[in-house]
């Protein structure tokens, strides 16, 4: 079970019942402000490696900023964050055409990211791609 503390606490600090409390709360509130912090972070560094001309990893980074942003999304709408990449799919299939088209088409170049040579073009594709869902979700990058 992953534990949530609150800043400046340690778990010797937190005992009994307001410890699991604590934990489950932290986790419900946090579970959206965690998302935004990972995508604003993925997007910073894509940034930065965009800018080093690291193409590969840029991608890789722009990409996990959209999936952040793709589950900040299907928790804004359902109050749940899919499990699983499959799960993502199969939800935003389901629910949000708009959003799977545009991870449909995008994940197949995060796979490839591992055996190619990513452009630059490609990664501005992928970046312009979060920058559509931060702004849909309504979070500033």
């Amino acid at each position: 079970m992953v534990k949530y503390f609150l800043p400046d606490m340690n778990e010797e600090e937190n005992t009994g019942e307001e410890k699991g409390d604590i934990e489950v709360a932290e986790a419900l509130l946090n579970k959206k402000e965690i998302l935004e912090k990972t995508a604003r972070e993925y997007f910073e560094s894509g940034n930065e490696d965009l800018k080093k001309k690291r193409y590969n990893s840029a991608l890789v980074l722009f990409f996990k900023c959209l999936i952040a942003l793709v589950d900040i999304h299907i928790y804004q709408k359902t109050g749940n964050t899919p499990s699983s990449h499959i799960s993502r799919f199969n939800i935003c299939r389901d629910k949000f055409q708009e959003v799977y088209n545009l991870i449909d088409k995008d994940f197949p170049y995060y796979q490839n990211s591992y055996v190619q040579i990513i452009s630059k073009e490609l990664v501005e594709v992928i970046k312009d791609d979060a920058k559509i869902m931060a702004e849909k979700t309504g979070i500033k990058l």
